[in-house]
């Protein structure tokens, strides 16, 4: 599955901090009008924390499109980072132009605004193109839990009942071993950053993670944990 990037508004996808002065699109122009000299606000599921958002997709939704679009249309893009909670509460309040957002977030909004998708995101990794991806479920290495069964007594840690790959997959996989990870287990605790999640497991705060596949990796050639 792919990140999809929902429309809310008047014209395309994202980007980062402009000046404050410069008027929003949506607070100038009606539905149907071209956005010309004005603002795009895009929000964006910060899966890992806003710093980490930024630094991934800055580039791209900030420095990218701004260039792009500003010498012909005088848009300027404002990427938003956002938690589950805001992403859907910044959807409702029509506080956002665009919304990126992983595929189940994405369809939520799709069924409960009538957002609609405008493109969709592959990530790579060691040079390979990844269409779909799937969910983990960890544990210290030294902990004394390594079976389904040991989550009943766990301190589980996800990232929100909206998370994809870092809450769904792994319910639906435990429901299927007869474990209802919302009533079965010791706790059950929301982080809403998945790079939280893994720290937490690794200072003992949480003795489960959930996280989407390759955060681990991510996190440890990030420098932001030793595993």
């Amino acid at each position: 599955m792919a990140k999809i990037l929902a429309l809310l508004g008047g014209l395309a996808w994202s980007a980062v901090p402009s000046a404050a002065t410069t008027p929003l699109c949506r607070d100038v122009y009606t539905t149907g009008q071209q956005w010309q000299n004005c603002r795009v606000q895009i929000g964006g599921l910060a899966i890992s924390g806003a710093a980490a958002f930024s630094s991934s997709f800055n580039p791209v939704f900030s420095e990218y499109l701004t260039t792009v679009l500003n010498a012909s249309r005088g848009l300027e893009f404002e990427a938003i980072p956002l938690d589950f909670d805001q992403t859907f509460a910044s959807v409702s309040g029509v506080d956002v132009d665009y919304i990126y957002s992983n595929p189940a977030v994405s369809v939520c909004l799709m069924v409960e605004f009538g957002v609609m998708s405008v493109g969709s995101l592959l990530n790579y990794r060691a040079g390979n193109s990844l269409d779909k991806f799937a969910g983990v479920i960890f544990s210290r290495a030294d902990s004394n839990f390594s079976t389904v069964e040991d989550l009943r007594q766990a301190r589980v840690e996800a990232v929100s009942i909206a998370g994809l790959g870092a809450m769904q997959l792994q319910q639906a996989a435990l429901l299927q071993q007869g474990i209802n990870i919302m009533t079965d287990v010791h706790r059950l605790e929301f982080a809403y950053n998945q790079g939280k999640i893994v720290r937490d497991v690794r200072d003992g705060f949480a003795d489960v993670g959930f996280v989407r596949t390759d955060m681990i990796d991510r996190q440890v050639l990030a420098g932001n944990v030793e595993w």
